[in-house]
């Protein structure tokens, strides 16, 4: 009988343990460096999370939306700077989702000192009255855009990365929406040199984790 009570207590200390290393595994994973999302104005929260999903898979680094109440200021800049307040240490960078005014001319603008991005929302799905999946795709290659060249990734010749140098919005339209294999090395590269790690399991991770 004694045998059997510290058989117990091994087992119950076992599980214990089992919990922790969960918990632990749990916690890191959600304390893991990434890129912050934030929406401005009233985005709908199905393409946030659809703009996060499409990131996080197409770059192996963790994203999150976060939350805040700034409001839409008279620019796209503004706007951004408003939100910047939203990135917390764990983000490496911040991208705002601005509904903004179908007026502004840029459709994304940037600060690489605080690594902040900021997308004209309401101009990608309202100009030239695109067809709803053509709009939402033009959000998600100006938020990969973005993340690219925070991460010091140059834009380049191939018109099937997001990272190509478009002029217009209808080239924009034609444009691929992830990066081209040697952006995404030197996006992988970069952000393991700034202390991210990627996600092991991640079908696009090219360079593995430490």
């Amino acid at each position: 009988m004694k045998s059997d009570g510290c058989m117990h207590i091994k087992f119950i200390s076992l599980l214990m343990i089992v919990v922790a290393s969960v918990s632990w595994a749990e916690q890191n994973e959600v304390q893991a460096r990434g890129i912050a999302l934030v929406a401005v104005g009233p985005v709908e929260s199905a393409l946030m999370e659809r703009v996060r999903a499409f990131v996080e898979i197409n770059t192996c680094i963790p994203v999150r939306i976060k939350s805040t109440d700034a409001l839409v200021q008279q620019s796209l800049y503004e706007s951004m700077q408003k939100a910047a307040h939203a990135k917390e240490e764990g983000d490496e960078m911040l991208v705002a989702l601005v509904a903004g005014s179908p007026d502004w001319a840029e459709h994304a603008v940037y600060d690489y000192e605080k690594m902040l991005g900021s997308v004209n929302v309401r101009l990608m799905l309202e100009r030239e009255k695109p067809e709803q999946e053509m709009a939402e795709r033009r959000v998600e290659k100006l938020v990969m855009r973005s993340v690219g060249l925070l991460m010091d990734v140059p834009p380049v010749p191939n018109p099937q990365s997001a990272m190509f140098a478009y002029q217009s919005l209808e080239e924009l339209d034609a444009i691929g929406r992830n990066f081209d294999p040697p952006s995404l090395l030197r996006f992988q590269e970069n952000a393991r040199a700034r202390g991210l790690r990627l996600i092991s399991d991640c079908r696009y991770n090219m360079i593995g984790t430490e």
